[in-house]
């Protein structure tokens, strides 16, 4: 599904065209701008799998990424978010090194997100509070029906975060080695 929030440059051109070729892509275009909430939402809406994947307008993902997600979901029912390592890249799209050991937090990897592998919900919901920002878990693979138990993105900043508290709250978040999200 690709909800073009109401874009003004060639979007609709290019999805229309894939879209045509590809019967599996849905084009939706807002006729006006939703804001980043109300587009997640509103593609959440529109998807009808068992599982669901969010999208940035720049992020990438691994080859493997849905794959190895989705096989992580299937293979423990009481998981909600399968999600990978997080590598920060540059606008040519080469990963930006982490720090090294001892360096001030000052790059984009100061905060990672806290692996909850095997953590119970009361847990879950407290690392997630004092965790730091991180698209891991926002960006992974997560179960469809989950998702409609929460209050979706919400109007106010770190509304993602809240997301994440409600889903750690109804199941297990699952690190899975070798999916990588590029933001």
């Amino acid at each position: 599904i690709i909800a073009d929030n109401a874009s003004t440059d060639r979007t609709a051109e290019i999805c229309l065209d894939f879209a045509a070729d590809d019967q599996r892509i849905r084009y939706v275009r807002n006729e006006r701008n939703l804001g980043a909430s109300g587009n997640y939402n509103l593609t959440f809406q529109l998807a009808r799998g068992e599982f669901f994947k969010w999208c940035a307008h720049d992020d990438f993902i691994s080859p493997n990424f849905v794959r190895l997600g989705v096989k992580a979901l299937v293979a423990d029912p009481e998981a909600v978010v399968a999600y990978g390592k997080l590598e920060y890249v540059d606008a040519n799209s080469n990963i930006i090194p982490r720090p090294a050991s001892g360096e001030p937090s000052v790059s984009v990897y100061a905060t990672t997100f806290p692996d909850m592998t095997g953590i119970t919900p009361g847990r879950r919901f407290r690392m997630l509070v004092a965790a730091g920002g991180s698209d891991n878990a926002m960006f992974g693979i997560m179960r469809r029906a989950a998702l409609a138990k929460t209050s979706l993105h919400r109007k106010y900043y770190m509304s993602d975060r809240a997301l994440l508290v409600d889903l750690a709250v109804l199941g297990k978040f699952v690190d899975v080695p070798g999916m990588t999200l590029y933001n």
